[in-house]
């Protein structure tokens, strides 16, 4: 039987909780449903804002003509956005 000092359920912001404690020396248990980093980090904040940001480099590149300069050619490569 393995012994901690804390158990952190959930890696979303709990990540935070546990590298604090391990970094003052504390034996730290993570327990994780699914993938680590949880909702944020997988499916909710930090992808949602790449996302963002691809569609504001796009919507640049689209407007790039106002700037004076010309873009002859451009494509989106959704696959790309979300790996």
């Amino acid at each position: 039987m393995q012994e901690f000092d804390l158990i952190v359920i959930g890696s979303d912001s709990g990540l935070d909780v546990a590298n604090a404690a391990y970094q003052h020396g504390l034996k730290v248990a993570i327990v994780e449903k699914d993938r680590l980093g949880g909702t944020c980090l997988n499916r909710g904040y930090i992808p949602s804002k790449m996302r963002i940001h691809s569609a504001d480099v796009a919507e640049t590149i689209k407007s790039a003509s106002l700037f004076g300069i010309n873009v002859l050619k451009y494509s989106i490569d959704f696959k790309k956005i979300v790996e």
